[in-house]
């Protein structure tokens, strides 16, 4: 009786093959496959990559690189209500201290994205003072059915385009191929993909992100950087459904600050005094649309403890009067209210220079 041939260990056992390594390779690539099949057939149902902003981003880099003369002295940032409502040019004119101003404002910028954005302004411009809009709508949560993080990523996806660098490149050739890459902020939510999901057997696209017209952006950002889309209108005592789906689902969150602690960070490590101003919004029409106007300005005044603790001057607009007929809606001044607000700004803001030493502001104009 023969004896079964023996083999050399080194050989690998009998009857497998050699390089194992090569059939994981295909298994890999063939799941990367049906992961980028799965996510094309969903991405009806995605939020986009980025917002429908971007050329607001770009033209207000390119202004703010190209500063005529020199850097702005005061550089504002926030969301839409401060997008809309400072007036640069009736800043300086009515302001007995500062010469110029930009506003860095960006539509539907929560915290995270704004930080971003901030980093990227101050690495180009050295202002003497930074004005940061806060109001109850970016310190209250979203609703708990939105991934804030994800709709954070849309607008930070705008500034991160700004970058021309190696990485970047390579970073947009990947997302022009690949829907894995090109949907990745969404594809990491949990929370975003499930509601993907249902959308997509709901036959249903993701609401609020859908794209400017065709040359909005360069038709409605003015050289001062003033989006002056509302200008024209007067609030009516009812706003649109979206609006008040929108405010709705934020007065019912709780009150975050760690987004903004970062953001205030990015103004401290870049040695710029900072402002922060709370922008006037309609409690009339908020009350009228049995909106919890308590909840705000329970809200206006977490956000002016947070800055005392802090050692943070604040100008507060939240009972500053503003009257319906200065409202495009409820939280957008129109072309009189933003006036007005600019106007009073300067003055509350060179009150404001000559108390607090730290603010470094210039001196009165002669």
């Amino acid at each position: 009786m023969s004896k079964p041939a023996r083999t050399d260990p080194r050989d690998g056992h009998r009857g497998k093959p050699r390089h194992r390594w090569v059939f994981g390779i295909g298994i890999v690539a063939l799941m990367v496959l049906l992961a980028e099949a799965t996510v094309r057939l969903l991405s009806p149902a995605l939020l986009p990559p980025r917002s429908p902003n971007a050329n607001e981003v770009a033209r207000k880099d390119a202004a703010i690189t190209g500063f005529a003369q020199g850097f702005p002295q005061v550089i504002a940032f926030g969301d839409s209500t401060l997008d809309a409502g400072l007036v640069p040019n009736t800043f300086v004119v009515e302001s007995g201290r500062f010469g110029s101003a930009y506003n860095a404002g960006l539509m539907g910028a929560r915290f995270g994205a704004l930080k971003l954005w901030a980093a990227h302004v101050l690495s180009r411009a050295k202002p003497g003072l930074v004005l940061q809009a806060v109001d109850p709508a970016t310190v209250l949560s979203l609703d708990a059915r939105v991934d804030e993080a994800v709709l954070d990523d849309l607008v930070s996806a705008n500034v991160r385009a700004l970058d021309d660098s190696f990485g970047q490149q390579l970073d947009r050739l990947a997302s022009d191929y690949s829907y894995l890459v090109r949907y990745r902020g969404s594809l990491r939510s949990p929370r975003e993909l499930t509601a993907a999901v249902q959308r997509r057997l709901e036959d249903k696209a993701p609401e609020g992100v859908g794209q400017r017209p065709a040359g909005f952006w360069e038709e409605n950002v003015d050289s001062s950087g003033q989006v002056i889309a509302f200008r024209k209108g007067v609030a009516t005592s009812k706003p649109s459904e979206g609006l008040l789906t929108f405010m709705r689902q934020v007065l019912q969150g709780s009150e975050q600050f760690d987004q903004l602690d970062l953001l205030l960070n990015t103004y401290r490590s870049a040695g710029v005094p900072v402002v922060v101003v709370i922008p006037p919004v309609s409690l009339e029409v908020m009350s009228d649309n049995e909106l919890p106007a308590k909840r705000w300005e329970q809200t206006v005044e977490s956000i002016k403890v947070h800055a005392a603790l802090r050692d943070l001057p604040v100008i507060d607009f939240s009972h500053a009067g503003f009257a319906k007929s200065e409202y495009f809606d409820a939280f957008h001044l129109n072309a009189d209210g933003s006036t007005r607000f600019s106007r009073e700004l300067a003055g509350r803001l060179d009150e404001l220079c000559a108390r607090v030493a730290q603010l470094r502001c210039p001196p009165p104009k002669q």
